[in-house]
This record gives C-alpha cells, structure tokens and sequence, in this order.
C-alpha cells in the first residue's frame, strides 16, 4: 500500500475507535472547567450531582452525609443508608467472584435439599415396612422361617412376642408423623 493511504486509513480507524469510546463509558459528567468526561468509575465526590450526565441503572446512590456516631465521631460504617461493601460499583473480578460465591452456596443447599429428601425417603420406607410386620404379627398366624440348614422352624409365642416388641419400636423411631 502506498504511503499516500496508509495515512488516511489510520486516521479512519483512530476516529472510529474515538467516536465509539465513551459509548464504552458507563459514566459520563461534566467537571468544573464545562468539558465532558467520560469513564468506567464513577465520577469523583467533588462532583455534584447536577453535574453526572450519565451514570448506569444498577449504579449506587452517591455518599451522602456522614452519620454520627453514639461517641460524636464519623461512623466508620460511611454514608447514611450505604454499607461500606457497596459504596462502589463492583469491578468484573468481584462480580465474578460473588457469582461463584452463590452458585456454590445455591449447589450445596441443593444436596442439602437432596439428602433430606432421600433420609425422608428412607424413613418412609422403613415405616411402612414397620406398620406391615406389625400388622403380620398380630394377625394371629403361624410365622415361620428357614434356619441355615434348610429347615423350616415355627416361630414360638415368645419369639412372635419378641418380634412384635421390635416391630413396635421400629413404628415409633420411623413413623413420626
């Protein structure tokens, strides 16, 4: 390319990257001497309010006045109604860092949510197995099972007995609602 262009095309291209910068700007004022500034911070405190041009919707209130406190000094805490974490907007790496700060909260309140759900599960599991050995207990008929050589053995009366008590309890620990 020839000298004679070179020039004019980076002229094109630094006039476009200047004409589309303060669109980047999320703040916009007019300072003392009446020339317009542009920025990603907000304007400083000696700005007053009639002077911001333009300031992003989620952008906080400015610092107002300074509470007392009870021993008659400045509140440490800063302006009336504003805690000293937000008396900024956040840069990108401390959004960032809030984001993975509740998503981690938000994931582990899920497996809170899901163990609960499964130990309730459980529970309700083994009541209505309880309620149903009781129910074959004090049906009154021969209860019987097979012994580890093969056999078939009838429960006596104090071992249905038994049995129930065991079967009771269960109903009681599991069944609490």
């Amino acid at each position: 390319m020839p000298p004679s262009r070179i020039l004019p095309a980076v002229l094109v291209c630094s006039m476009g990257l200047i004409a589309t910068s303060p669109t980047l700007a999320q703040f916009k004022w007019r300072d003392a001497e009446g020339r317009i500034t542009y920025s990603d911070q907000p304007p400083p405190p000696s700005v007053p309010d009639a002077a911001i041009l333009k300031a992003p919707h989620s952008a906080l209130q400015r610092p107002g006045p300074v509470a007392p406190t009870p021993s008659g000094g400045d509140s440490a805490a800063g302006p009336v109604g504003t805690s000293p974490e937000r008396a900024a907007p956040l840069k990108a790496a401390d959004r960032e860092f809030e984001f993975r700060k509740r998503r981690i909260e938000r994931a582990e309140a899920e497996k809170k949510a899901a163990e609960a759900q499964a130990r309730a599960q459980r529970a309700s599991t083994a009541c209505e197995e309880s309620r149903v050995e009781v129910r074959t207990l004090e049906s009154g008929m021969r209860m019987a099972s097979v012994d580890a050589r093969g056999e078939r053995v009838v429960a006596d009366d104090a071992d249905v007995a038994r049995r129930l008590e065991s079967a009771r309890r269960a109903v009681q620990d599991f069944c609490k609602g």
